[in-house]
């Protein structure tokens, strides 16, 4: 049993009855109750879009099909990590489709992106002589400092706290700071990292101070302001402005120049300083050790370097 969806899906508006504006209320009904992040149903609309759009002229679909799309979308360039997501969001409407039995068989079963290299980052994190210098930097703002010292100091993503609300701020134990996050396919925020650093929090506190002055007391966390009035921060504004604190701190290159270089260097950091490597997987919120142990192998690879053992001739005696 198969169901012709190319006709009804491939435009702008989808027609009420067709089995994607379906899937797209079963989402949006997901999203309402809590059960899945509203981008993550962003994402898997659009990997479906995606196929759809492809095989346009569709009137079936099969595992070969799959196969032929995945294949031309690396033959584009596409890199794995986009077909993956891309494939995740056609795998989600067709595991609707036979959850709700349209379909017998799901075609993406056992179609898979293909093999990313997967043991090393293509961002570098930065150095300690980098960090110090970006640390060093007195023309960095309140909002600007805070953002980079809680995310070197938790590991944080820069859509974490672009998305947090000075609510979201706890106090823990001790002296401990606490932040509440909406981590990645999460629909709340209920992953808590905790900002152990006394320099991170007092610099957190000093913002906070700044906030309260312009009476901006509650909402959002990181803000711009526009006549007058605190916005949120948005994505864009807060990767542009990290990236000029990084060009005042003289920190250049396309491997590293990046918000993602922080959190990079908050795990290697952790590795470093002994935690334990389920805390750090934890503390990243990845979902497979795998990929904490990336840090690992990276860290490992350059203080254990076996060529540190060579030795010839004279060099041994």
């Amino acid at each position: 049993m198969t169901e012709s969806l190319a006709t009804t899906t491939t435009q702008s508006a989808l027609a009420p009855s067709s089995p994607v504006a379906e899937w797209h209320t079963h989402l949006d009904l997901q999203v309402r109750a809590g059960q899945m992040a509203k981008d993550t149903a962003t994402t898997y609309r659009q990997g479906m879009r995606k196929l759809t759009e492809w095989a346009s002229q569709q009137e079936s679909w099969n595992r070969t099909l799959i196969l032929e799309w995945v294949a031309a979308l690396k033959a584009e360039g596409k890199t794995v990590k986009t077909v993956s997501i891309w494939l995740t969001g056609a795998r989600c409407f067709f595991q609707w489709m036979l959850s709700e039995g349209r379909i017998v068989v799901d075609p993406t079963a056992g179609v898979k992106a293909g093999k990313s290299s997967g043991n090393r980052h293509k961002r570098e994190p930065l150095t300690d002589e980098e960090v110090g210098n970006l640390m060093k930097l007195a023309s960095l703002s309140n909002r600007d400092k805070a953002l980079i010292w809680i995310m070197l100091y938790t590991g944080a993503r820069g859509v974490e706290l672009q998305r947090a609300d000075i609510e979201d701020l706890k106090t823990g134990d001790g002296n401990d700071m606490l932040l509440y996050v909406q981590g990645k396919g999460r629909s709340e925020k209920d992953e808590p990292l905790v900002i152990a650093s006394k320099s991170a929090r007092d610099v957190v506190r000093a913002y906070l101070a700044e906030l309260a002055e312009r009476k901006h007391t509650k909402g959002a966390l990181f803000v711009t302001e526009r006549n007058k009035t605190p916005r949120r921060i948005s994505r864009v504004t807060l990767r542009a402005d990290i990236k000029r604190a990084f060009a005042k701190a003289g920190i250049f290159g396309d491997r590293v120049k990046t918000v993602h270089s922080l959190r990079h260097k908050a795990a290697r950091a952790m590795i470093e300083g002994g935690a334990d490597i389920r805390n750090v997987q934890k503390t990243l919120r990845h979902n497979s050790l795998q990929t904490t142990e990336i840090y690992l192998n990276e860290t490992r690879r350059l203080s254990d370097a076996a060529e540190r053992v060579i030795r010839y001739g004279a060099e041994g005696e």
